[in-house]
């Protein structure tokens, strides 16, 4: 029993690693789910209980709709998980399962024997096997009234049943969100608007395996016309994408393409920034010790913006951090070192990039000039006195 708790904790926490959500935290009153299987499992080894819950064993479950993957977890975590044992298996080892909303279904199981878990249609026509490394299958593009049945492997004493559908079909990227969408062989358009100047978010996660290659970019409302902004970017089920854009007011769009077999999964986080720079060395913005100062730099944004730290103590030996995560080109850092005219350090950054320029024990001022490679770099960045 130990074991297929634990086994059916991984595959809830699937629901998370397939939507990862790096900026919510769960409700003050939530019980962890670490915690709800072993209240479970005191629960099912309790002995001289004749009448089971109504809840064990039920031979037809629904998959309900649910618009985000963190409502698809508060069901599980309140009745969605399905519980069965041996005075089911005994008469029968399938199990109904009805789409009650049209989306993208996900039907995990949890079993501590060795055996495959096949799964059929309405028709029980054999569709093939759960895979054994996720305990998931997803049916991309379910329809109302489908009905799946499970069958457990021979000699099954116990196991553990979770299904959902989510709503895979959007058409405006909001803030702070997750979506899923699913391929269509042809383009999919999702507008967000951005009131200040922004650095924006986006994490694309294709869900299955054999669904084909996502193409994803972005583009902007200009004068009447969509025009390209950044970089394509190409991901498939092995990859994760992360795009980070530096972004004007304005109105935009993200373009998703996927084959039919594909859903993709959008984490869009957006996040202003004022233009709180200089652009000479007398006027540099001065960053304090542990301090970090951050901005963006749009397409349309070309000067070089400078920054000034001053170590007052040799006593201990600083670093000045910097950073560069451009969606398309690069990130320039100069340091110069107060009365010398060549600078110290160059370094480009491209990508997601990070790198430590240690200075020696002594009391000096410095100077940090930010810079970009390439008319179409945007992105973010930032430079910190550590």
């Amino acid at each position: 029993m130990k074991k297929i708790l634990k086994v059916c904790l991984a595959i809830i926490c699937c629901v998370i690693l397939l939507f990862p959500v790096t900026y919510v935290s769960a409700a003050e009153d939530f019980i962890a789910p670490q915690d709800v299987f072993k209240i479970a499992q005191k629960k099912i080894e309790k002995k001289g209980k004749k009448t089971e819950p109504e809840e064990w064993n039920r031979p037809e479950i629904k998959s309900y709709r649910f618009d985000s993957a963190i409502d698809a977890l508060k069901y599980m975590l309140t009745g969605g998980m399905k519980y069965y044992n041996e005075n089911f298996f005994k008469e029968n080892n399938k199990i109904k399962v009805t789409v009650v909303e049209s989306g993208t279904l996900f039907l995990s199981v949890s079993y501590e024997n060795q055996g495959r878990t096949a799964l059929y249609n309405k028709d029980m026509k054999f569709m093939g096997n759960i895979p054994e490394d996720t305990g998931t299958y997803i049916e991309v593009d379910a329809k109302a009234g489908d009905v799946f049945y499970v069958e457990m492997p021979s000699h099954t004493k116990e196991a553990f049943v979770m299904t959902y559908t989510l709503k895979n079909d959007f058409y405006t990227l909001t803030d702070d969100s997750i979506h899923l969408q699913k391929g269509k062989g042809t383009p999919t358009y999702h507008t967000f608007t951005l009131k200040k100047r922004s650095v924006a978010y986006m994490k694309l996660s294709p869900v299955t395996e054999n669904g084909g290659t996502v193409v994803s970019y972005i583009q902007r409302r200009i004068k009447g016309k969509w025009v390209p902004i950044g970089k394509t970017y190409y991901t498939t089920a092995e990859d994760i994408t992360i795009c980070t854009y530096g972004l004007k007011a304005g109105t935009y769009r993200l373009i998703l393409k996927a084959g039919t077999n594909q859903a993709c999964t959008v984490e869009y986080i957006n996040e202003p920034h004022k233009k709180s720079v200089t652009y000479s060395k007398s006027k540099a913005v001065n960053i304090r010790s542990r301090e970090t100062k951050e901005n963006v730099y749009t397409t349309g944004e070309k000067a070089s913006r400078w920054y000034k730290i001053k170590v007052t103590s040799a006593k201990k030996r600083r670093a000045i951090v910097l950073n560069g995560d451009a969606d398309n080109g690069k990130f320039k850092f100069t340091i110069y070192r107060y009365g010398r005219k060549k600078p110290v350090k160059t370094k480009t950054l491209t990508g997601d990039s990070t790198y430590s320029y240690k200075l020696p024990k002594t009391k000096a001022t410095y100077y940090v000039k930010v810079s970009k490679v390439g008319k179409r770099t945007n992105g973010y960045y930032y430079v910190k006195f550590k």
